[in-house]
């Protein structure tokens, strides 16, 4: 009798006839037959395997049984089901059955792990491989209710507890890691905040009393993460023991957050390590495949130019060959002159359209944890990786297949729209500058064809990019900022949509092809378009917003984008217009200004009012939370003591009483002693603040600025005055 094949994973037929397949599978069955029968005393697992792979193929196919398939999966793990590596090799092979059959396997290998006499420590790695192989079930299933989630973690701390035999050591690390995604169910089916705090006490004490295990850092720095406290999940990231090879991997768990906050301290760390690795690694890897030539020794030196190509065409590197540049620019874009410094070495951002067009040229190397869990949070809101990568769909494990080609579609993406923004940062600081000493020296707009020609043709990249039109972008954008379309529309893609505004009002300063249609002069133009797209993309974040500390998940980042990116060049392109009007001494000419520098002025003018207003709101925003972060530190400290102190209380806090209580009589050790949680929370908070505090230093420092430049129109400097902007 055929099973029924999982619909994920329905697979079209081979293009093979029914004999040719039959004799294909016959053959391959036949040879797995005859080698077990050879090494019938000891057969490897690889047989095993290849028995449990034809039948997933023949099922595939539409000619197998998955009963079948469930049988040898119950054979393969009573002799290897204690393996650490089993869920890796068996997942694939699960993955055909249907909800049924996978209901059925869990249920025979628990009835035989409960009727065999293996010795304890193969027990106990066997009950940690089903514990694993239910998780994996019920996260695409959720056949797991909230009371047999709880009792599931009591049950694996009890494990954990009782697993005091020396050999019996390295299974615990793995009972750990799995009560902790079992708590972080439980706050993604229930919202209760105590179980995401639970989970993280949980992991940090391990870390105390098993030292460091990378297993416990890696969800931590996703924990933290997402409720906002960079600095220690750049701090987990950093104690990572990894090996060279790993660290392409391991950063991609942590590079989009760093990116995007203001912590520049980390970042650059971050940069100049994986910098330093990748030097390092191409240098070792020429010299190898030299060696590897000399020796005559092709095949290894192949492989050598094939893992150096793979480095190169890596996600992190490709994203930080673009990424530090523009990094570069939100550093310096206080000053005008030093942010142009910084575009020259780009050669004015055309090495970042070069570095683009050799991506996309090639297959991206992607992690295969990345492949695993793409878009892994601790929360209930879309599954997505935080920051740069806002808006990669959810790929379940199910549908893996698919996952390589669309990740691999969204980064290209993702990268085309980054490797565009400083060329089109300066094309628009020309366009601004072009188009004011034009107005001031002939009072009329002289096109620079060859300018205005190449913005346009990035601009359409953009939106094409954008998945949208040119014309469609354009009245997209002018209707989100007249409220006659929602904002919605622009997500999630909405930083990248006020920066296509930003650069698109650079463009028509020169070219004045978009015209609006308004009773009020002062909205005619696209720098009141402009001002009124970037207000209101901060107010929906902001109306939107929940205090941080006891908000994990609030898209902070995206905040931070908003303000560092379109905010941040619309403030560089407008020192550069004040610059231009200085430089031309017109503000100190007692010739009376003609209409067309007097509507300038109060273009600026405006658009510096309304910038330092967008700006003003959201220090304001960033202060709250950081002065009602005490209160909040304060009530999660007392959700973690009324947990400790009330028994009776059927909710978080149980499972890490539990551990603690128990080692506590176990350990004299008095850093062990002395932990009671209370460090974790007052960690994270500070974490929090911190983020909070240095975006909140950025948007001040923007403010200052925008204040000079200001001062500088209603003042402006004399010859003799040697003030600068």
């Amino acid at each position: 009798m055929s099973g029924a094949v999982h619909p994920y994973t329905k697979q079209q037929n081979l293009s093979l006839s029914e004999e040719v397949f039959d004799s294909r599978i016959s053959n391959a069955v036949t040879l797995v037959e005859k080698l077990m029968a050879k090494h019938e005393q000891s057969i490897p697992r690889c047989l095993y395997l290849a028995k449990v792979e034809i039948g997933r193929i023949k099922l595939l196919f539409g000619r197998g049984d998955a009963d079948v398939i469930v049988e040898d999966l119950v054979q393969y793990f009573m002799r290897f089901g204690h393996f650490g590596c089993l869920m890796s090799e068996i997942t694939m092979l699960v993955e055909v059955l249907d909800h049924d059959r996978k209901s059925l396997l869990l249920k025979k290998l628990l009835e035989c792990c409960d009727a065999s006499n293996n010795l304890p420590i193969k027990a106990l790695g066997q009950s940690i491989s089903i514990l694993k192989l239910r998780d994996m079930i019920d996260d695409n299933m959720q056949t797991l209710s909230i009371e047999d989630l709880k009792d599931q973690a009591s049950q694996v701390i009890e494990k954990f507890l009782n697993a005091t035999d020396a050999e019996g050591n390295k299974y615990r690390n793995d009972l750990l890691g799995v009560a902790s995604k079992t708590l972080i169910k439980l706050f993604q089916r229930t919202g209760d905040l105590g179980y995401l705090i639970e989970s993280t006490m949980l992991l940090e004490f391990g870390l105390l009393i098993r030292g460091n295990v990378d297993m416990y850092k890696f969800v931590l720095m996703r924990v933290y993460s997402c409720w906002n406290s960079l600095p220690l999940a750049f701090e987990c990231y950093k104690y990572v023991d990894m090996k060279k090879a790993f660290l392409s991997s391991i950063s991609q768990y942590i590079v989009s957050q760093i990116i995007i906050a203001v912590l520049w301290p980390e970042m650059d760390d971050f940069i100049g390590a994986f910098m330093k690795f990748m030097d390092d690694e191409l240098k070792e890897s020429a010299d190898r495949t030299f060696l590897a030539y000399y020796s005559r020794n092709y095949s290894h030196a192949l492989r050598f130019v094939q893992n150096s190509d793979k480095l190169l065409h890596s996600v992190l590197y490709s994203m930080l060959r673009i990424e530090v540049p523009i990094l570069q620019l939100k550093k310096n874009s206080n000053n005008i002159e030093v942010l142009k410094e910084k575009l020259e070495i780009t050669e004015w951002g055309v090495a970042c359209l070069g570095v683009a067009t050799g991506i996309i040229s090639k297959p991206m190397a992607t992690s295969q944890d990345l492949k695993r869990h793409p878009c892994w949070t601790p929360t209930n809101s879309k599954k997505i990786m935080l920051g740069l990568f806002e808006g990669a769909s959810h790929f379940p494990r199910e549908s893996r297949d698919n996952c390589d080609s669309e990740l691999e579609a969204h980064f290209h993406k993702t990268l085309l729209l980054r490797s565009l923004i400083p060329r089109l940062l300066y094309l628009s600081l020309r366009s601004a500058s072009e188009s004011i000493e034009d107005i001031i020296e002939v009072d009329e707009l002289v096109l620079n064809s060859n300018l205005s020609t190449e913005l346009k043709t990035l601009l359409e990249r953009f939106a094409r990019t954008l998945e949208f039109p040119f014309l469609n972008a354009v009245e997209l954008i002018l209707g989100v900022s007249i409220s006659q379309k929602s904002f919605e529309e622009l997500e999630p893609d909405v930083s990248l949509w006020m920066s296509f505004a930003v650069f698109l009002n650079g463009w028509n300063m020169q070219s004045h092809e978009i015209r609006i249609s308004s009773t009020e002069p002062s909205t005619l133009s696209t720098w009141h378009l402009v001002n009124s797209l970037l207000k209101k993309s901060v107010e929906e974040k902001i109306k939107s917003a929940s205090p941080i500390t006891t908000s994990p998940g609030y898209p902070l980042l995206i905040l931070i984008q908003l303000v560092t990116e379109p905010l941040t060049w619309q403030a560089v392109i407008l020192q550069s217009c004040v610059a231009s009007i200085l430089d031309s001494g017109v503000l100190q000419s007692s010739e009376k200004n003609s209409f067309s520098k007097l509507l300038l002025l109060f273009e600026l003018q405006n658009s510096i009012k309304s910038l330092k207003e967008t700006l003003a709101m959201v220090a304001k925003w960033l202060s709250e939370q950081i002065t009602e972060s005490g209160d909040a530190k304060l009530a999660l400290l007392s959700m973690l003591e009324t947990a400790a102190a009330d028994e009776t209380i059927a909710g978080p806090g149980k499972t890490f009483q539990t551990l603690r209580s128990r080692i506590l009589k176990q350990v004299d050790d008095e850093a062990v002693q002395s932990w009671t949680g209370s460090e974790v929370i007052e960690e994270l908070v500070t974490g929090q603040v911190r983020t909070l505090s240095e975006f909140l230093f950025f948007c001040e420092s923007k403010i200052m600025m925008l204040d000079k430049l200001n001062a500088s129109l209603l003042n402006p400097p004399t010859d003799d005055d040697d003030d600068e902007i």
